[in-house]
């Protein structure tokens, strides 16, 4: 088995076994200080100690470490012994593993434990994402397509509208709904809507305008910015009477007009 079959069939075993076992108990505590002059935000920290393990054992990668607090008196006057300060950035939140993928799907209601492995594949299969080491990173074309989905159809791909359908679905399956009204009631504005979308959008390969000193090499015109099969690439606005053509650095290329039409 490689890397990745031995990885996914770990997931399936952990997350098949801790559907067997018991909640976990966790006592979580919080500690509030007031300060009483200066108009100072109260201090806050908190506390979590494990005390039954339950389903974490199958899956400890999802336990968290215990963290205890001293034992004070609700009113108790507490003494300030010291005071630091930090200077921040705000950090980009840590890039998704399969694994952290999958568990924000569950979060928000999105799929089911026998479609994750199939949406894990087709976003390596499409190359919306690659994965390096075992993080997930988005490509340009998965860039370029999520943008054009949040312009184009944000209702249709809306965390609520998926997990609704997915509820609908479930309900289809156990005998709750009619699955041809629930297929017409969605398909039949969707369809409309597609056509519509069709006479206003662009291509999909077209990412804009290029900087106004890339001229075109073979006739001086301006150039825009296309997503090819190898990549960004610039190309004559012109084209196809003309297929002059550079790379994203300036340099001269093949013409390389078979960018990949994904949105006609």
């Amino acid at each position: 088995a490689t890397p990745e079959q031995k990885r996914l069939y770990a997931l399936i075993w952990k997350r098949a076994a801790s559907s067997q076992m018991a909640d976990a108990k966790i006592a979580r505590t919080k500690i509030i200080a007031t300060i009483e002059k200066g108009g100072i935000p109260d201090f806050a920290a908190l506390g979590a100690r494990t005390e039954f393990l339950g389903w974490l054992k199958a899956d400890p990668d999802a336990r968290g470490e215990d963290v205890e607090l001293p034992k004070v008196i609700k009113g108790e006057k507490l003494t300030l012994i010291s005071l630091a300060s930090e200077k921040k950035q705000t950090e980009p939140p840590n890039r998704y593993t399969e694994a952290g993928l999958i568990k924000e799907l569950e979060k928000r209601g999105i799929g089911r434990p026998s479609t994750y492995a199939a949406i894990m594949k087709t976003l390596v299969d499409r190359e919306y994402v690659h994965r390096e080491n075992r993080t997930l990173h988005p490509t340009e074309l998965g860039d370029v397509v999520d943008t054009f989905l949040e312009e184009n159809f944000a209702n249709y791909i809306s965390d609520s509208f998926t997990a609704e359908m997915e509820d609908d679905l479930d309900e289809v399956a156990l005998g709750k709904k009619d699955y041809v009204k629930l297929l017409k009631d969605f398909y039949e504005p969707f369809s409309k809507y597609v056509k519509e979308k069709t006479k206003t959008i662009g291509k999909l390969t077209n990412l804009g305008k290029a900087p106004a000193n890339m001229r075109c090499p073979k006739c001086g015109s301006g150039m825009v910015i296309k997503l090819g099969r190898g990549g960004t690439f610039l190309s004559c606005e012109r084209f196809p009477d003309c297929d002059g053509a550079r790379t994203m650095e300036g340099e001269v290329a093949e013409s390389k007009q078979e960018a990949r039409e994904t949105g006609e």
